[in-house]
């Protein structure tokens, strides 16, 4: 419909059905590369916490998460095995690995139980059990986020660890300003990193760029030339020296 694609939708979330009308030019052909599970990786991060880090490099962070807040659940161990049992259904029409994904990353940005529930349509208490779970498990992200409102209350700014620093300038004790205030440090670091990375693929000169999405780049390059996309990744994926000394 026309509200759908006027107010709903944008290049970041387009479904799979839809995304065959985009065709490469003659000759081409299209490449979409983006920063595996990155702002979880920022907070793992900027948080400190070692098991959300450790988790984050499991090779799949949600089927992680999943088996640490329901512990008792029959695990294996085994990759393929769990992730079956990850995928099996939780609540109406969402599985563990589901509440795992979507929990996890609104938890991150300080998303509280009533308004997740409301927008994954599932009952309050539900996310209240699951954050329970979650900040047990990972006791460094609730942390960071006291930290963040902390510094914020005393500076009224925030510093990514790329040098950017942001003032804040609504009320700096309002909920809303200290979710934005967590939330700006790991997206405003992903965007900043795939940034520098689109300036050096565009410096390679080698492909064509066509968009930046956040964590994402999506460019077109010469049919019979795969081995392109390896390297674009990997100049895409080169280390960086943070502010403070990090890579």
């Amino acid at each position: 419909s026309r509200n759908s694609f006027c107010f709903c939708m944008n290049a970041q979330n387009l479904t799979e059905e839809l995304r065959h009308i985009f065709i490469s030019s003659p000759g081409k052909k299209l490449a979409y590369i983006d920063l595996e599970q990155a702002e979880s990786r920022a907070v793992a991060y900027l948080s400190g916490d070692e098991g959300y880090r450790q988790a984050c490099e499991s090779g799949d962070l949600h089927t992680t998460v999943t088996r640490l807040i329901w512990p008792k659940r029959a695990w294996t161990g085994d990759f393929a095995a769990d992730r079956k049992l990850a995928d099996e259904p939780f609540y109406r029409n969402y599985s563990y690995r589901d509440m795992a994904k979507r929990g996890g990353h609104g938890s991150n940005y300080l998303g509280t139980p009533r308004t997740m529930a409301k927008h994954l349509k599932i009952e309050p208490r539900i996310m209240e059990e699951f954050q329970f779970g979650y900040f047990r498990a990972f006791p460094g992200i609730r942390e960071w986020h006291m930290k963040t409102a902390t510094r914020l209350q005393s500076t009224g700014a925030l510093t990514t660890p790329f040098g950017r620093r942001r003032p804040f300038l609504n009320r700096l004790s309002d909920n809303a300003t200290i979710r934005e205030a967590v939330a700006f440090v790991p997206q405003s670091l992903i965007a900043d990193y795939m940034n520098a990375g689109v300036c050096r693929l565009w410096a390679w000169g080698k492909v064509d760029l066509l968009a930046q999405i956040h964590d994402a780049v999506i460019f077109e390059y010469p049919e019979g030339q795969d081995d392109l996309v390896a390297e674009a990744s990997e100049i895409l994926s080169a280390k960086i020296r943070l502010t403070n000394g990090d890579l």
